[in-house]
């Protein structure tokens, strides 16, 4: 995935996280979601930082 795509990805998380947030559903709903929400998030930081270490690595070959 390049860095573009990654910062989409990290976007559209945050985004979702924030919507869940800010709804007024029912709590049964909204811890869950929440939940995922924050398990995309760390996954897709981690995402980013590894092709960022890989990006730096060919810039010194």
């Amino acid at each position: 995935m390049t860095t573009i795509e990654n910062k989409e990805r990290l976007s559209v998380v945050v985004l979702f996280i924030t919507v869940i947030c800010f709804n007024d559903g029912a709590d049964w709903v909204k811890f869950p979601l929440l939940a995922l929400g924050i398990i995309l998030l760390i996954w897709s930081l981690y995402d980013y930082y590894r092709n960022e270490e890989n990006l730096k690595k060919e810039k010194k070959f």
